[in-house]
């Protein structure tokens, strides 16, 4: 196997583990997570994978995959009844980029944060956007979140006005 190879590998495995470990999680754990590189991108990924995995309806995977989760416990357990989620299936990240300190601090996240490009897939796995979405994740309490901005963004829209909580 070429150096090449064996770093794809290791990337995959690194990137299967993270996603498994940060979709499955439910509180704050004694570790940390990677704030740089393919690590960082797959705990995103994950966090990301975790909120928009409609299929499975429990609210408390989504709660801890957001930035203060548990002031948008209502909104979820709304939200995730309505027509709207029922069309959707989860999410593909497309990009993230670890932005500097002044980018967040300049959209009001704290300051090691990233940005994130994703699409909501439909029940057939395709894209429900011609374009893909765009939010933030940001690094808190040694992991990284949907931040909170991004779902109250979404959920406005999905619903009649500002859900409580955000």
């Amino acid at each position: 196997m070429t150096v090449k190879g064996r770093a794809a590998a290791s990337a995959t495995f690194l990137l299967l583990t993270l996603a498994a470990c940060g979709s499955s999680s439910t509180g704050p754990t004694a570790s940390t997570q990677a704030t740089s590189g393919a690590g960082a991108v797959a705990a995103v990924t994950a966090a990301y994978s975790s909120l928009f995995d409609l299929a499975n309806p429990a609210v408390d995977p989504k709660v801890a995959a957001v930035q203060d989760g548990a002031s948008l416990r209502a909104a979820f357990t709304s939200e995730l009844h309505s027509s709207l989620a029922k069309l959707a299936n989860g999410a593909k990240v497309t990009a993230v980029q670890i932005q500097s300190s002044s980018v967040c601090t300049g959209q009001g996240l704290p300051s090691l944060c990233a940005t994130v490009d994703y699409d909501i897939l439909s029940k057939a796995g395709k894209p429900l956007f011609a374009t893909p979405s765009k939010g933030y994740a940001v690094y808190a309490g040694g992991k990284w979140l949907v931040a909170k901005e991004t779902i109250c963004g979404l959920l406005s829209l999905a619903g009649s006005g500002t859900p409580a909580g955000c």
